[in-house]
């Protein structure tokens, strides 16, 4: 038997897994109250990023069901679907629950339902070569797309997924928060330290579970990367901090901070 499952050609499909929800559904949906706990208020934050897309809005389509989230466009506004992207990988990523996954063009159907197989692809890719919390795209695919100058500095290359570029959750946002930080002297304690902290935090819970540590492990060498990158700049911004008596770290301690993630358990 043959089908004719109506899709459109030339669709950019962009399937994301949270890692980490599954575990957290098993620790915490117990039925209990949390009592004198930090929580996040899963519900809150559907809504946070599902307000992000207009009801009305065709441009970029999003679905979002249990721990998959898909977002589709025709191929022509790559740059918009790149936005809001950006914006979910910082979100989940503060949340506890950074995405990995991956960009595909071609065959897709999206509805209400979404089925196709461009969809098909970045399943099979999201399962079997993105590994770490981080968005992949195939060359051939790449080099189709029209990306933004402002976009492209972020599809970077690796020896352990060749024929593919990826795209990490914190480089984008990092660099927003840098250009900000000599705004109103606001510094950039406050961002290295939340985001250390979270990945500290999340090695810590995990790791005696090797999968889910490595991938926050792979997280704090990323930092390590960036922060190397910016050093510079990086210095110049907690130098503001430090002038307003705010107690901070210096930028070799939020170093060694994470140099001590990779020697846990040897990198």
């Amino acid at each position: 038997m043959r089908f004719d499952f109506d899709t459109k050609p030339n669709q950019v499909i962009l399937y994301m897994d949270m890692l980490g929800f599954r575990n957290a559904i098993r620790e915490n949906d117990d039925g209990t109250p949390k009592i004198n706990a930090i929580t996040t208020n899963f519900p809150v934050l559907e809504k946070i990023i599902r307000e992000m897309f207009c009801e009305d809005d065709d441009i970029v389509k999003f679905l979002w069901m249990s721990d998959s989230l898909m977002l589709s466009a025709d191929i022509s506004h790559i740059n918009d679907l790149l936005w809001y992207m950006f914006e979910i990988q910082k979100d989940m990523l503060l949340t506890g629950l950074p995405v990995r996954g991956a960009i595909c063009i071609g065959n897709l159907y999206h509805e209400k339902n979404i089925w196709g197989e461009a969809l098909v692809r970045a399943v099979e890719i999201e399962e079997t070569k993105s590994i770490y919390p981080r968005i992949l795209i195939h060359d051939d695919d790449f080099a189709k797309l029209q990306i933004s100058e402002e976009y492209t500095p972020y599809f970077k290359s690796d020896n352990e997924t060749p024929n593919y570029k990826y795209i990490d959750p914190i480089s984008f946002n990092f660099d927003r928060c840098m250009e900000n930080a000599f705004v109103n002297s606001n510094g950039i304690w406050a961002t290295l330290n939340v985001l250390i902290s979270d990945i500290e935090k999340q090695y810590e819970k995990y790791c005696s579970n090797v999968s889910v540590r490595e991938k926050w492990k792979w997280l704090a060498s990323v930092c390590i990367s960036i922060f190397q990158r910016n050093e510079d700049k990086i210095r110049q911004a907690l130098e503001l901090n430090k002038s307003t008596n705010m107690r901070i770290q210096t930028f070799d301690e939020c170093m060694e901070r994470l140099d001590a993630i990779l020697k846990w358990h040897g990198q």
